[in-house]
């Protein structure tokens, strides 16, 4: 799952201190054609952060932590073309910035351009070949199950060096069991042996993360986490963990229900599997569980 921009502003580097530590460059100055374009937008456009906006003063004059400050204030605001349009403003005067391509890749998964969002996250790494965090490496991996651009082996050396920088992230545990998946059912022999090894140790330590809060994010990851135990299972043939795999399952069918009782099921699963064949079996596998927590609680 793509890591969420509020992880920015609870790490050092990409937040207060970002424009000393990360950068070195100098302001650009705005061309008068620019400035005119931007007053014709202003006139038709109210901005949701219009208050931080008048705060942080002439966009001119911007530093680069400013332009992570606006650009996460929109995606706050479910203005995820904005901050995509503000953190592409940001990149072309701090053509460095790691945190600007994170908040642009994220926000152009949000809007599922995810070919975009595999340019910018690698241009990213180029630009920042060795980023204090794992986020952009697991949003890339991320971007390539979607976009099927990469490759499995270059998704898996991504996702391996995002938890080597943070081992205890949910999301990048959820990526990893999505491209180990995809490597053991596409492989044979010793390949697909290690990769399902790879993924019963991901299963094991995504254990942790099935009782974090119940927001809707949390909801549609542990939803399609709970789909790949139970399609690994029948690839294996195999019941290791039956108990596990329930309960994974249960917790999610009842936080859905608890919290969003009119949410859709196929829009959750759309958001949250990547891989396409199993969108349906998404749904059928999640609202099958919604019916059977419903009538234990009879």
């Amino acid at each position: 799952m793509a890591i969420l921009p509020r992880t920015l502003l609870t790490q050092p580097a990409p937040a207060a201190v970002a424009a000393v530590a990360l950068l070195g460059f100098t302001l650009l100055g705005m061309t008068a054609h620019e400035q005119l374009q931007r007053e014709q937008l202003h006139a038709t456009y109210v901005s949701p952060c219009a208050d931080l906006e008048a705060e942080l003063g002439a966009r001119p004059y911007w530093q680069e932590v400013e332009y992570v400050r606006y650009a996460y204030c929109l995606g706050e605001h479910q203005d995820d073309r904005g901050a995509v349009d503000v953190a592409s403003e940001g990149l072309q005067r701090y053509p460095g910035s790691g945190a600007l391509y994170h908040l642009k890749g994220y926000h152009e998964i949000g809007l599922r351009e995810f070919s975009a969002a595999v340019e910018t996250l690698e241009a990213g790494l180029r630009a920042v070949p060795n980023p204090k965090s794992g986020v952009m490496e697991n949003n890339l991996a991320w971007s390539y199950l979607w976009t099927g651009e990469g490759g499995t082996e270059r998704a898996r050396a991504l996702y391996k060096t995002s938890l080597a920088r943070d081992p205890y992230v949910c999301e990048a545990l959820h990526t990893g069991l999505f491209v180990e998946f995809e490597i053991a059912r596409s492989s044979e022999g010793i390949a697909q042996a290690e990769a399902w090894r790879n993924f019963q140790s991901l299963r094991n330590r995504y254990q942790d993360c099935e009782n974090r809060d119940a927001g809707w994010e949390t909801a549609a990851e542990t939803a399609s986490a709970a789909v790949l135990f139970a399609e690994s299972e029948r690839l294996m043939a195999t019941v290791w963990d039956q108990q596990g795999l329930g309960l994974t399952m249960r917790l999610t069918a009842i936080n859905l229900r608890r919290n969003f009782p009119a949410a859709s099921v196929a829009a959750m699963c759309r958001d949250a599997m990547p891989l396409t064949d199993l969108r349906e079996v998404c749904i059928d596998e999640v609202q099958g569980a919604m019916r059977v927590t419903r009538s234990h609680r009879r």
